[in-house]
């Protein structure tokens, strides 16, 4: 996977194993490429270019998961709640016991219609969407630790939604070097694909062969 801005950086190529670290000491400039990534991320316009190994481009906001905000990283994801019970009503179609179900509460709407004093109507054609939607199916990292619930939302929007790389922001301000070692072992047995925006180096988890560096003259290093 390779990634290039004309103005912001050079191209930096990225395996599945080993995570590459892009730190950008200008303030300015910091800022400036993060909000680009966004308005990308979101819209698809923008001159952020990526490309897989066979350098065939990517859509970026299709391709490109950008986590800006490692503290509420899944909070509104309707696209991962909406594949997820799309998953589930799928497996559900399959499943004998969903006619038993849809014939016993058509029953008792049924019945409830008749003891009504008044004249009432039901949806009568439900069906196993309809269960599925009102169970409310969604992710759950309650008993996770912080790296844990990271690392399980990347494998998820990687097998579900098809996501060819992650870009976090600033992540090694918040996790310690231990948490980093076990996230990077983590991130390299799932095979994702993972660039980390900086605006600091952090000497305990920066690997000098895979860490590219924009001064703060502006200077690729």
């Amino acid at each position: 996977m390779k990634i290039v801005h004309p103005k912001y950086f050079d191209v930096i190529s990225m395996a599945d194993s080993i995570p590459e670290t892009l730190v950008i000491e200008n303030p300015l400039y910091f800022r400036e490429t993060v909000s680009a990534l966004i308005q990308q991320t979101e819209t698809d316009i923008g001159d952020f270019v990526l490309s897989d190994k066979n350098g065939d481009l990517l859509s970026f906001n299709k391709k490109c998961l950008l986590l800006t905000d490692i503290y509420h990283f899944y909070e509104n994801d309707k696209r991962m709640k909406s594949k997820i019970q799309h998953i589930i009503v799928n497996e559900a179609q399959y499943n004998n016991k969903q006619f038993q179900l849809l014939s016993e509460l058509n029953e008792f709407a049924i019945n409830l219609a008749n003891s009504f004093q008044y004249s009432v109507s039901f949806k009568e054609d439900l069906t196993i969407f309809d269960i599925v939607k009102m169970f409310d199916f969604d992710v759950s990292f309650e008993y996770l630790e912080f790296w844990e619930k990271l690392i399980e939302y990347l494998k998820m929007s990687f097998d579900l939604l098809e996501y060819r790389l992650a870009i976090t922001v600033n992540l090694k301000d918040s996790i310690t070097v231990n948490e980093y070692t076990q996230f990077i072992k983590d991130i390299s047995n799932n095979k994702i694909c993972l660039l980390m925006i900086e605006h600091n180096t952090h000497p305990g988890c920066d690997d000098p062969e895979h860490l590219h560096i924009v001064d703060e003259d502006l200077c690729i290093l």
